[in-house]
């Protein structure tokens, strides 16, 4: 059996980011390329309250990248964001992992 790679979870909290966001998906494919062969890469954008449609503007960019999207309704600030990225990996994650 072969041995899984180590996992590498990049967590990104985005508020109001649509404009930026085809800039950041190229640096998530660059680094999603360059750690192919020793990293199980995943990416997780916790976008938090926008009102610009910044999710439904990185659901289409995704082009195949290993990436979570998670919402906040309203504007919870840096630190719930990263508690949420943080909560989803603790649902995900196995003591394998």
């Amino acid at each position: 059996m072969a041995e899984e790679l180590p996992r590498l979870h990049i967590v990104v909290p985005v508020f109001n980011e649509s404009g930026n966001l085809p800039r950041l998906f190229a640096s998530f494919g660059n680094l999603h390329s360059q750690f192919a062969d020793r990293l199980k890469t995943e990416f997780i954008l916790v976008d938090d309250g926008s009102t610009d449609g910044t999710a439904d503007a990185a659901r289409g960019l995704t082009d195949g990248l290993p990436l979570t999207i998670l919402t906040h309704e309203t504007n919870l600030g840096p630190g719930r964001a990263f508690s949420s990225a943080f909560e989803h990996l603790s649902n995900t994650l196995t003591d394998e992992d």
